[in-house]
């Protein structure tokens, strides 16, 4: 089975329309599940104390390992926005598929091979390449963290790490998705420009409804290749 993973509600609403998905009758204690079609998507659900979207790494790994043990869930797709970095010459609302790796930039961890758990280096999709060239979009590496904004330590992780878009989730999906051998396929749509003097955050609520939209059309045509 096929799953799609997607953090916000709002980042996902026009999609789950689009399918006419339709909410399972029993739902998780974390996350919020659909059925669209031979599709099963999630979205990371709201917290039960502040009523927002449970964004961040950890919604992210608990719901994606409960999606492949309870569900049988063989193929993940994660749909959602980022950030990108100056040097991606990236557009608002642009589309890339994240290939070939998957890293973390504020998981810091200074003892043997600590550090190289704590940075990642996930591999993305080995099909993410050719669909990327089908759908004529661009590919990049993805740095997550848990933060919106960054301290200049994480950039400079970021940045040594090959990355030039970042999010808050798809390096715990990717570990999640490594741990059980499944393939993860990441498509990311830009918010904001994050290194730039305007805050990322205003960034994002001005464009998050563009980029939503974007990802609504980008998913429908991975849909039509049968992934």
């Amino acid at each position: 089975m096929r799953a799609l993973y997607i953090a916000m509600q709002a980042e996902a609403q026009g999609l789950l329309e689009a399918l006419d998905a339709q909410p399972l009758p029993e739902q998780p204690v974390i996350g919020t599940y659909y059925q669209a079609g031979d599709w099963l998507i999630a979205t990371s659900g709201k917290d039960r104390t502040t009523g927002v979207d449970c964004v961040g790494t950890e919604p992210a790994a608990l719901i994606a390992n409960d999606l492949i043990t309870r569900h049988g869930v063989t193929s993940l797709l994660n749909a959602g926005t980022c950030g990108a970095h100056s040097s991606s010459e990236a557009e608002i609302a642009q589309a890339f598929l994240i290939s070939p790796t998957i890293f973390n930039h504020d998981h810091r961890i200074p003892l043997p091979r600590f550090d190289e758990f704590g940075r990642g280096s996930h591999p993305a999709s080995p099909e993410a390449a050719s669909l990327a060239s089908q759908l004529d979009l661009p590919t990049a590496i993805l740095s997550s963290g848990n933060s919106l904004d960054h301290t200049e330590r994480d950039l400079e992780i970021f940045l040594a790490n090959g990355a030039r878009l970042k999010d808050m989730e798809g390096s715990a999906l990717a570990w999640v998705c490594r741990q059980h051998d499944i393939p993860l396929l990441c498509l990311k749509i830009v918010t904001d420009i994050f290194d730039l003097p305007h805050p990322a955050a205003a960034q994002f609520e001005a464009n998050l409804a563009a980029a939503s939209e974007r990802l609504t059309h980008e998913v429908l045509r991975l849909r039509e290749l049968d992934f």
